[in-house]
């Protein structure tokens, strides 16, 4: 059985945003992993494993430090009982990856319930299944990230929308059709609009060539200078930088990418320009809500109360969206100032 070794890093980085960063290795199938666990006031931490090509230990590092506190401000903001946490796994042409799952697994197994594993970018249903088979602190095989994720994005883009109406036809860009972007294209025309003029990026043609025939397909490096009403980013962050975000053409983003900007001030451009935001970490929650309620609430009807917290998403947002207009307001920095009160 390969046991493998955990290292903690906070006092060595001399780390104060965080709680612990913790470096594992199993040199034996070539796993070199770090947990971030940002906040442990509010109960376990909660967050995904990303597995990711990363230029230096370093860099996989900041990662997930960034991530999890990314998180701490989507479970903050939801009101969950837990904090953020995040986990990346460095990805290499040597990594044996069924047996450093496992091995992943047996190091959240040694946490003893300080951190609760779910999936992310790199780390799917059988990866997930592969580290369940070692810890139960992960995210219950019956959820579905994808969907839930989905549901969110779509709950938040009808906040948006209401916030910020077309005033002509109604037309989006979508960045990235993998499992939740896909999902997300699907969903928009029958529960946002019918006539919504679509175009969708994504560097996998075989993700492009599964969407409906009369959705406009586009490079990815024209996704951002397509005119549209809304940009809904669902790939990789971070998308909108201090460099594009004054070319941007839209009037919209929101979508389940984490990390969109590349800092917070790029969201006050956005709002000088007019451009409305819709927080990441309020829109792509939905994984998460569905998470902690079916891991830590009680009672009959888990499912149905998930969902129902999920779409309360929509009514978050515009209440965010009132404070920020009446307070001439970016909605990030609204939306930061609640998960900071909490």
């Amino acid at each position: 059985m390969v046991r493998p070794t955990i290292r903690d890093m906070t006092s060595e980085l001399g780390l104060s945003s965080h709680a612990r960063i913790l470096e594992v290795k199993e040199p034996s199938c070539g796993l070199l992993a770090f947990i971030a666990l940002h906040d442990v006031n509010h109960g376990p931490c909660v967050g995904g494993v990303r597995r990711s090509r990363y230029r230096s230990a370093e860099d996989a590092c900041n990662d997930a430090l960034s991530l999890s506190a990314q998180m701490t401000r989507k479970v903050a903001f939801a009101g969950l009982p837990c904090g953020g946490g995040k986990s990346v796994i460095v990805d290499h042409k040597a990594l044996d990856r069924n047996t450093a799952y496992a091995a992943f697994g047996r190091a959240v197994e040694m946490l003893d319930g300080q951190y609760f594993c779910g999936p992310d970018v790199g780390t799917g249903t059988d990866a997930l299944e592969r580290i369940r088979e070692h810890t139960s602190y992960v995210n219950p095989a019956d959820n579905d990230a994808s969907v839930a994720t989905a549901r969110g994005v779509l709950a938040g883009l009808r906040s948006a929308l209401s916030e910020c109406p077309s005033i002509g036809p109604l037309s989006a860009v979508v960045q990235g059709a993998g499992n939740v972007g896909s999902l997300v294209v699907k969903g928009l025309r029958t529960n946002l609009h019918s006539e919504l003029a679509l175009s969708v990026s994504d560097p996998n043609a075989r993700a492009l060539r599964s969407l409906p025939e009369d959705v406009r397909k586009i490079a990815s490096d024209v996704a951002l200078r397509t005119p549209a009403h809304m940009f809904i980013p669902c790939a990789l962050g971070p998308v909108v930088s201090r460099e594009n975000v004054r070319s941007l053409p839209f009037s919209v983003i929101c979508g389940s990418a984490n990390t969109q900007l590349e800092d917070d001030a790029v969201a006050q451009v956005l709002h000088a320009r007019g451009i409305l935001y819709a927080p990441d970490f309020i829109v792509n929650a939905g994984a998460v809500i569905e998470g902690a309620t079916v891991l830590f609430s009680k009672g009959d009807n888990v499912r149905e109360r998930a969902k129902a917290a999920i779409d309360r998403i929509e009514y978050r947002l515009s209440d965010v969206f009132h404070e920020a207009r009446e307070n001439d307001a970016s909605p990030l920095n609204v939306a930061v100032a609640r998960t900071i009160r909490r």
